[in-house]
Order: C-alpha cells, then structure tokens, then sequence
C-alpha cells in the first residue's frame, strides 16, 4: 500500500551546473538542442542511472522491501522511478506532437536552474500524484528492468532527436516549478532521480531498509 514519505535532511552531492540555453546560436533560436544542451542532459541521466544502480544492486531482499512506517521501501523508489518516466517521455512526445508555443523562450526562461534548485532539496516536500504512487506488485527483477529499459530509450531520444523540443511547452504540477520546455522535462528526468537516490542514501543510512 502506497505510504506518506518522510521529508529528511538530503546527502549533499556535487551536481553539473546547468548550461546557458539562452545561448547557442540558430539551434537555441529555434529551440532545438544545443550541442551543449545534448551532451548536459545525456550526462545528468547516465548519472543518475549509474549511481542509482550503485546503491540498489547490493541490497539484500530485505532491505529491498523494507521500510518505516509511513515511508516506502527502495523496492517502491524504484517503482515510482520508472512509472514517472515513463509519464514524462509520453507527455515530450505528446508535446511535440503540439503547435510550437510562441513565447518559449520568456515563459521557461531560468527553469533549468530552478529545478536543479528545488528538486535537488529534499528539505522542501513535493507531493507525488497518486497515478506515480507505487502499486508493489511487480517483484525486483521487473522493476530494475523497467527502470534499465525505460532509461535507455530515453537517453537513445535525447541523443538523437533534431525535434525542437524547447518550443513546446507544458506546466508542471508544482505551482513552484512552472511551465516548462521540452529540454527541460528531459532535465526534470534526471533531477528528480537524483533527488529519490538521495531518498534511498538516506534510508540505507537510518538502517530503515531492514539488515544487511
């Protein structure tokens, strides 16, 4: 059953600094990717994969399953992962499927470095939708290759899409974060991961994910 998260002070770990997307000649006009742009996102989403994989490949089954009352259990971050993923992909390719938003570059102008800001802090709580609220019926195996599987297409989209994904343009359910572009949904794949590998630190760290 899906529980209430506990909001824990965060591991603090050195993230890439967001690029300049104000700038990069033709390819920013038109919002296209940036070379730039390409290679930030290809490396936030490579990392977050790789220390995310880090952290849950040793786990015992019980410290897979485990967790205090009212927070979820890695087996369930993972879970979330993958269903929110999964969401956001369909939404950039709904997105580009969108008349291009003439005022792109005003109304998500700054989001790359506000997300990095809010998702990257774990002390401000961001309530989940129920739909991404993880259902725990699939067992490990299903979902580390949900999560492999789903990550690979993404990086494979973001590496080879010429779309003009900053011209396209969707809110975000937190007031806080706003609308954002193409771009930057790919970005929010990889921030909000690295903010639920912090979840994980943290619960390995309480000894709340059961024993070794």
């Amino acid at each position: 059953m899906p529980r209430t998260q506990t909001v824990l002070r965060p591991v603090a770990l050195p993230l890439p600094a967001a690029p300049d997307t104000d700038s990069g000649g033709p390819a920013a006009a038109d919002g296209a990717l940036t070379s730039t742009e390409r290679a930030h996102v290809l490396e936030l989403l490579a990392r977050s994969e790789r220390d995310c994989l880090a952290l849950i490949e040793p786990l015992t089954d019980a410290q897979w399953s485990s967790a205090p009352e009212g927070r979820w259990s890695v087996g369930q971050i993972v879970e979330h992962l993958g269903t929110v993923e999964a969401n956001i992909m369909r939404l950039v390719h709904r997105m580009l499927a969108s008349p291009p938003d003439p005022d792109w570059h005003t109304r998500t102008a700054g989001r790359d470095a506000l997300l990095e800001r809010i998702l990257g802090d774990r002390t401000d709580r961001i309530t989940a939708p129920k739909s991404t609220n993880p259902a725990g019926t699939d067992d490990r195996a299903t979902l580390v290759g949900r999560l492999r599987d789903g990550r690979a297409q993404t990086v494979a989209f973001a590496r080879d899409t010429t779309e003009p994904l900053k011209a396209r343009t969707f809110a975000h359910l937190a007031p806080a974060i706003g609308v954002m572009n193409g771009y930057q949904w790919l970005l929010c794949i990889a921030r909000h991961h690295d903010r639920h590998n912090d979840q994980i630190r943290e619960l390995l760290a309480s000894g709340g994910a059961g024993p070794r």
